[in-house]
């Protein structure tokens, strides 16, 4: 995450977020415990500019800490999705995946989800990393009956086989 205080407060959310998703339902209630008020200067949210297309998403990042019950996976999900997407399209290429892979982790039964992080993660040359998004995206579609994400799935698994020059495993793909 970059220098500046937008990035700190990035690298927070997602600090906060891998918590969440990392902790079992029976650890997140030990989590640290902070009024609303002092995560909010923590995150320093009154006093970075924070981009509008952020401001809903980095919201919801004190939550977490402050042992918000009406969080849930989808929200936090949610929140990441967001925050990778104007990452990827401002050029921060490692903030997007982070926060793509912190998404797909926090909503693990989402093939859209999954397949993203696969994209972020080809773009950045993390082959490994992608290769197991896009075969997790591709079970979650075949499993829930998605067509068009599977497709994309296929798409997706193809094209990082083709770009690792494994040229007869992308055509099966």
């Amino acid at each position: 995450v970059d220098d500046d205080p937008l990035g700190l407060l990035l690298w927070r959310a997602a600090r906060a977020a891998r918590l969440f998703i990392d902790s079992s339902d029976k650890a997140r209630a030990r989590l640290t415990h902070a009024k609303l008020p002092v995560l909010w200067r923590v995150f320093a949210l009154d006093e970075v500019d924070v981009p509008e297309a952020l401001r809903q998403s980095v919201e919801a990042f004190p939550k977490l800490l402050a042992r918000d019950e009406t969080v849930n996976e989808s929200e936090i999900a949610d929140a990441c999705a967001p925050v990778a997407e104007w990452a990827d399209d401002n050029w921060k290429a490692t903030t997007a995946f982070q926060f793509a892979e912190l998404a797909a982790k926090a909503q693990p039964s989402n093939p859209q989800r999954a397949l993203y992080a696969g994209r972020v993660c080809r773009g950045m040359g993390f082959f490994d990393r992608a290769n197991v998004w896009f075969e997790r995206g591709f079970r979650l579609a075949v499993q829930q009956g998605n067509r068009s994400e599977s497709v994309r799935a296929l798409l997706g698994q193809g094209a990082l086989m083709q770009e690792c020059g494994e040229l007869d495993e992308a055509q099966r793909w």
